[in-house]
């Protein structure tokens, strides 16, 4: 993959997308099975400059948006085209794909842009992507395991950047909260206590590093590299406002609702109430 953090494109680019429906227990046999082989057999002349995978359980679908120059998306339209009916038929996925699937291919769909921004936040999303096939493609999705990656994801950044004087912990806790959820204080503190104890066992996972987390220390490098780049080409430079963009975009690639946003939230103050008390 290129290095291109720190770099600034003004070129014109393609942003090709595919949409897969398919019920979420389905979600991770379409990751291992069609998404996977397909981004590891792309074409040396159709490689795009970055990718990223957006679950949404609402619609039961998952979005992969490839980010390519203008002169090279036809090639990946169709290397696409063939691949994806060769590899359908040879898993037997299309039962999978309940509702089948379209694609933002064709030319008259095609949306060309010229650039000009730091591509640091781009490079984010292409390892967020990557860091939730890597841990979501080994077992069955569901909302549970959704949440609690997001739980993961969340406490360990948390942790990081407060321990290290980057933010206020309580902001930091707090960017998590969801006003817009219809579920009641109390409902919300019931599945607290509901999952109190596994929540409390990953949370010591975390703090104590019981398990090789290796895709924890992933994930708070490609923190750090996008605070990196961020720093360069923003002015002023906002850190609150680049942490809420990073809660944003686990938001929006885990694809959590308003509702799971909400539980989460109360996951993580509660979890973090409890250990100041102790």
């Amino acid at each position: 993959m290129n290095d291109f953090s720190n770099k600034v494109h003004e070129k014109v680019y393609a942003n090709l997308t595919v949409s897969l429906f398919c019920d979420q227990i389905k979600w991770n046999d379409v990751l291992k099975n069609l998404i996977i082989p397909y981004l590891n057999h792309i074409p040396a002349g159709a490689k795009p400059i970055y990718w990223k995978l957006i679950l949404s359980n609402t619609a039961e679908e998952i979005i992969l948006s490839l980010f390519v120059e203008k002169s090279v998306s036809p090639n990946l339209k169709s290397y696409y085209d063939d691949y994806l009916s060769e590899i359908l038929i040879q898993n037997e996925l299309g039962e999978y794909l309940t509702k089948g699937f379209s694609t933002g291919f064709s030319l008259n769909r095609e949306r060309f842009f010229v650039c000009k921004e730091d591509l640091g936040a781009y490079h984010f999303e292409n390892k967020l992507s990557e860091l939730i096939i890597d841990h979501l493609s080994i077992d069955i999705i569901d909302d549970e395991s959704i949440i609690t990656f997001a739980f993961l994801l969340s406490t360990s950044l948390i942790l990081f950047f407060s321990n290290n004087g980057l933010g206020n912990k309580d902001i930091l806790i707090y960017s998590f909260h969801s006003p817009s959820s219809n579920l009641s204080n109390e409902r919300l503190n019931e599945l607290f206590s509901e999952n109190e104890g596994s929540i409390k066992s990953l949370f010591n996972s975390i703090i104590n590093d019981i398990v090789p987390c290796e895709w924890q220390h992933k994930w708070i490098k490609m923190c750090c590299n996008y605070w990196e780049s961020f720093q360069k080409h923003s002015y002023p430079v906002d850190f609150y406002g680049f942490y809420r963009r990073v809660v944003y975009l686990i938001f929006k690639h885990l694809g959590l609702s308003a509702d799971d946003s909400a539980v989460l939230g109360v996951f993580i103050e509660n979890t973090f109430a409890n250990q100041t008390t102790k």
